[in-house]
């Protein structure tokens, strides 16, 4: 950090016997939503009912420290020296455009000098818990996403409603009471870089303890995400800080460095550290920490083999019959059943839908036969070189499972003969839906699956 300046010491039973104020010298505040990088957010926001939890186990040295120039030798008062937290945290994502976040900090070691120049008047040191954090994260300017259901790159931005709610310990300088954190977020995201910057406010009442004085303070957020592996190792950079009256010991600043590794499974680790730049209030000297985030990894499409048909008997071949006998009066054939399957102009139209099991991509009785019944058509037309088979879904939220659907059936006719380069899948979620509204048969009529024809000789 590094330490508090004070520029005249003011000495006397009065000063000593002020209380301990509701200021929070924990400024590493880790973000709970997913996809975020460490305390910096990003625009992106999770499919509906998405969930994470996670927890960050951080340590600050020295977060709290005043130094009295009045003497040569500058003497330094550690009010607070060390802390050790663990954030616990959950986010849940709804309809697509908001994510609610909610965070716990435990502070699990909150130490301190009790005697000196700045002495508290209430012992800081044991454990303590801290403001409950709850986090709205709303969506503004979505990214464009690919066929895939991926975004592409592009610039988003999101508004951060954050408030603290005053649960943590007034006198251990752990908690600053009830605040309102206002941000908005900004982002970039190429194929492999990711920029944040996040600029808003902290309202709260002013508090002051000794030299320092808190009140509504102007923050500041800025992250640097590089994927070195692609979903899977990143390196992240931030720099956050904040200000109540622009000066030297209201304003505090760190840079932190670290990484995140996501396995397939689900569960992200990260780790890294830092140390503050500026010597405010809350900047520490050093600052380590390490976190654990899971989120319920996508479904996989189901393996061909729980789709593949039962094995299909030889045809046996007719036997002849004799001719029959001339009739007086010839009756017309009877009218053949139309076709379950057939090629209307670039579409392959089906007689029936294609159903699944409620939010899987495994597929309901019955459909096997129409996908049959496709197979054999592809089959039987060589000439259709390319087809798109899209997902469709009746409501916001699920993109990626209409794109699992979408990449089930295409294993299904791969399974059955169609050669893979000639099929290709999308999920459209609930872009395109032929019926407005939200009644049953809106609904059942926007949930399907689509062939269409993009390419031929």
């Amino acid at each position: 950090m590094r330490a508090l300046i004070i520029a005249l010491l003011l000495a006397g039973s009065a000063t000593a016997q002020e209380p301990n104020a509701a200021i929070n010298v924990q400024v590493f505040r880790p973000s709970p939503h997913d996809h975020d990088m460490f305390t910096v957010m990003g625009s992106h926001l999770p499919e509906h009912l998405h969930y994470t939890a996670s927890t960050v186990l951080h340590y600050g040295h020295n977060p709290l420290v005043f130094v009295d120039r009045t003497t040569l030798a500058g003497e330094r008062h550690a009010v607070v020296r060390d802390q050790l937290t663990l954030d616990v945290m959950a986010s849940l994502s709804l309809w697509g455009w908001v994510d609610l976040g909610v965070a716990l900090p435990v502070f699990l070691f909150n130490d301190g000098d009790p005697t000196g120049f700045a002495s508290p008047t209430q012992s800081v040191s044991g454990s303590q818990i801290g403001d409950l954090r709850v986090s709205p994260k709303i969506r503004l300017l979505k990214r464009d996403v690919d066929d895939g259901g991926e975004e592409r790159p592009g610039f988003g931005l999101a508004l951060d409603l954050r408030v603290s709610l005053p649960t943590g310990a007034a006198d251990a300088f752990v908690s600053d009471g009830l605040s309102f954190a206002p941000a908005l977020i900004a982002d970039y995201r190429s194929t492999r870089v990711h920029i944040a910057l996040n600029v808003g406010a902290r309202l709260r009442e002013a508090q002051t303890y000794k030299f320092l004085t808190v009140g509504h303070e102007l923050t500041a957020r800025l992250g640097l995400g590089v994927d070195l592996l692609p979903n899977r190792l990143s390196l992240i950079g931030e720099v956050y800080g904040a200000s109540s009256e622009f000066t030297l010991n209201t304003t505090y600043a760190e840079g932190i460095l670290g990484a995140r590794y996501q396995t397939a499974m689900g569960l992200a680790v990260t780790a890294g550290g830092g140390a503050g730049f500026i010597q405010g209030y809350g900047s520490t000297e050093v600052r380590l920490f390490a976190g654990l985030t899971w989120s319920p990894p996508a479904p996989q499409p189901p393996e061909p083999e729980l789709f593949l048909p039962a094995p299909i008997q030889p045809v046996q071949k007719p036997q002849p019959r004799p001719a029959p006998k001339p009739i007086a009066k010839p009756v017309a054939p009877p009218t053949p059943p139309p076709a379950r399957v057939a090629i209307v102009q670039n579409k392959i139209v089906i007689a029936d839908k294609i159903y699944f099991i409620p939010r899987s991509a495994r597929m309901a009785e019955g459909g096997m036969e129409l996908l049959i019944a496709v197979a054999a058509l592809l089959n039987d037309n060589p000439h259709v070189t390319r087809v798109r088979i899209e997902g469709h879904t009746d409501q916001a939220g699920f993109l990626r499972l209409s794109k699992r659907r979408a990449v089930a059936v295409k294993t299904i006719l791969v399974s059955l003969g169609v050669a893979e380069t000639r099929l290709f899948a999308v999920g459209r979620g609930a872009a395109k839906r032929i019926v407005r509204g939200t009644s049953a048969r809106a609904r059942e009529a926007n949930r399907r699956v689509e062939f269409h024809i993009v390419e031929t000789p």
